[in-house]
């Protein structure tokens, strides 16, 4: 079930939700994570919490991620409860920005799903 822009654009980044349970939230993210955007994938991100006791972003597709995506990680974090769990798979993309904001020794983060 992808997130897309309102409006019917075309979108510049997807989000798809890959399994749902009470135990397990698994989202891809596919494309550009910036301004334009953000909001597709803060809307995916907060429709998780409170759905499933362990949310996974896997964002090894993504081409392009701007500083915005650390503001909307954090928030959704600050949104789980003490029983739940955020994990994101951050490709070399995604990975590279974390380590350069510091992020990376704060959130859970792994190089592939296999490895979580």
């Amino acid at each position: 079930m992808p997130h897309l822009p309102v409006g019917g654009a075309t979108p510049r980044i997807t989000v798809d939700l890959l399994e749902l349970s009470p135990s397990a939230a698994v989202f891809t993210t596919t494309g550009g994570l910036d301004l334009a955007t953000e909001k597709v994938f803060r809307d995916a991100l907060e429709d998780a919490v409170g759905r499933a006791d362990t949310i996974v972003v896997d964002l090894c597709g993504v081409t392009f991620m701007g500083s915005v995506a650390v503001p909307i990680i954090v928030n959704v974090l600050k949104g789980l409860s003490t029983k739940q769990a955020f994990k994101l798979v951050t490709g070399r993309t995604a990975d590279m920005v974390l380590r350069m904001l510091g992020m990376n020794a704060v959130l859970d983060c792994f190089p592939c799903r296999s490895s979580l």
